[in-house]
Protein backbone atom coordinates (compact mmCIF):
# COMPACT_ATOMS: atom_id res chain seq x y z
CA UNK A 1 0.00 0.00 0.00
CA UNK A 2 1.28 3.06 -0.95
CA UNK A 3 1.40 6.29 1.08
CA UNK A 4 -1.82 7.69 -1.21
CA UNK A 5 -3.40 4.56 -0.22
CA UNK A 6 -2.68 4.76 3.52
CA UNK A 7 -4.20 8.46 3.28
CA UNK A 8 -7.61 7.08 1.66
CA UNK A 9 -7.81 4.70 3.79
CA UNK A 10 -7.35 6.91 7.02
CA UNK A 11 -9.57 9.46 5.63
CA UNK A 12 -12.37 6.77 5.22
CA UNK A 13 -11.84 5.04 8.52
CA UNK A 14 -12.23 8.61 9.84
CA UNK A 15 -15.50 9.26 8.36
CA UNK A 16 -17.21 6.43 9.63
CA UNK A 17 -19.20 6.01 13.25
CA UNK A 18 -17.14 4.97 16.48
CA UNK A 19 -19.50 1.42 16.02
CA UNK A 20 -18.68 0.67 12.42
CA UNK A 21 -15.37 1.65 12.84
CA UNK A 22 -14.91 -0.84 15.90
CA UNK A 23 -16.58 -3.32 14.02
CA UNK A 24 -14.37 -2.87 11.31
CA UNK A 25 -11.22 -2.77 13.24
CA UNK A 26 -12.51 -6.24 15.22
CA UNK A 27 -12.83 -7.68 11.93
CA UNK A 28 -9.83 -6.88 10.48
CA UNK A 29 -8.10 -7.91 13.63
CA UNK A 30 -10.14 -11.13 14.17
CA UNK A 31 -8.81 -12.06 10.17
CA UNK A 32 -4.90 -10.84 11.27
CA UNK A 33 -4.90 -13.12 14.34
CA UNK A 34 -6.20 -16.22 12.14
CA UNK A 35 -3.70 -15.85 9.30
CA UNK A 36 -1.09 -15.14 11.89
CA UNK A 37 -2.14 -18.14 14.64
CA UNK A 38 -1.42 -21.16 11.25
CA UNK A 39 0.26 -23.88 12.50
CA UNK A 40 4.01 -24.05 10.47
CA UNK A 41 5.88 -27.17 10.84
CA UNK A 42 9.34 -27.84 10.43
CA UNK A 43 10.80 -29.58 6.91
CA UNK A 44 12.14 -32.15 9.16
CA UNK A 45 9.13 -32.91 10.78
CA UNK A 46 6.97 -33.10 7.61
CA UNK A 47 9.47 -35.75 6.38
CA UNK A 48 9.07 -37.57 9.54
CA UNK A 49 5.19 -37.96 9.68
CA UNK A 50 5.27 -38.22 5.53
CA UNK A 51 8.29 -41.00 6.20
CA UNK A 52 9.81 -39.16 3.13
CA UNK A 53 13.24 -37.70 3.14
CA UNK A 54 13.82 -34.24 3.76
CA UNK A 55 15.55 -33.74 0.04
CA UNK A 56 12.46 -35.58 -1.37
CA UNK A 57 10.36 -32.47 0.22
CA UNK A 58 12.81 -29.89 -1.22
CA UNK A 59 12.40 -31.56 -4.55
CA UNK A 60 8.52 -30.93 -4.44
CA UNK A 61 9.67 -27.52 -3.54
CA UNK A 62 11.45 -27.10 -6.54
CA UNK A 63 8.96 -28.35 -9.23
CA UNK A 64 6.42 -25.92 -7.50
CA UNK A 65 4.48 -29.35 -5.73
CA UNK A 66 4.40 -27.66 -2.03
CA UNK A 67 5.33 -24.02 -1.22
CA UNK A 68 7.47 -23.17 2.10
CA UNK A 69 7.68 -20.70 4.32
CA UNK A 70 10.37 -18.88 5.28
CA UNK A 71 10.75 -16.10 7.93
CA UNK A 72 13.39 -15.49 10.76
CA UNK A 73 16.02 -18.26 8.87
CA UNK A 74 13.88 -21.15 9.26
CA UNK A 75 12.00 -23.18 6.50
CA UNK A 76 8.61 -24.01 7.17
CA UNK A 77 5.59 -25.93 6.24
CA UNK A 78 1.97 -24.33 6.65
CA UNK A 79 -0.63 -26.98 8.35
CA UNK A 80 -2.67 -25.71 5.12
CA UNK A 81 -0.23 -26.85 2.51
CA UNK A 82 0.32 -30.16 4.68
CA UNK A 83 -3.29 -30.70 4.11
CA UNK A 84 -3.77 -29.82 0.61
CA UNK A 85 -0.80 -32.26 -0.43
CA UNK A 86 -2.57 -35.10 1.88
CA UNK A 87 -6.24 -34.44 0.60
CA UNK A 88 -4.50 -34.19 -3.11
CA UNK A 89 -3.26 -38.03 -2.58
Amino acid sequence: MNSSERIKAAAYLLEMSPENLKEKLNFDIESFKAQRIEKLFKVKDVAEMWGCSIKHLWNMHEKGEIEFNRSTGVTRISKTEVDRIVDDK
